[in-house]
């Protein structure tokens, strides 16, 4: 008897890992809800906590790029019912241009 019902609580907490269910988590998902969601927050500051304890230039470099491109990903394009035209891109292109000019710096020319 204990055995069964232990094996209906796992399986009741492992059904959201399923395929099925995690593709489906996964078409749904949106730049809004990725930089919302307070996991993903955390998990970001645990790993910008560690690659300050470290000083890990790459790990920093790599989370810079990321934070920058989704906040430029976010607040330059234009939504999915919006036509993509070059007046509503020039700001992203000139952004994607200021963080590689910020990457090639850190990564290529500035040396310690």
């Amino acid at each position: 008897m204990e055995k069964e019902r232990l094996i209906v609580k796992t399986n009741q907490i492992l059904q959201p890992f399923e395929t099925q269910n995690v593709i489906g988590f996964l078409k749904e998902l949106s730049t809004k809800s990725i930089t919302d969601n307070p996991a993903v927050t955390f998990i970001l500051f645990l790993i910008f906590l560690y690659a300050l304890w470290r000083w890990s230039r790459r790990m920093l470099l790599f989370l810079f790029t990321l934070l920058s491109f989704t906040m430029l990903v976010r607040y330059t394009l234009p939504g999915p019912e919006v036509a993509l035209t070059i007046n509503s891109t020039l700001p992203f292109v000139i952004g994607c241009m200021g963080i590689a000019s910020v990457l090639l710096y850190f990564a290529f020319i500035r040396t310690d």
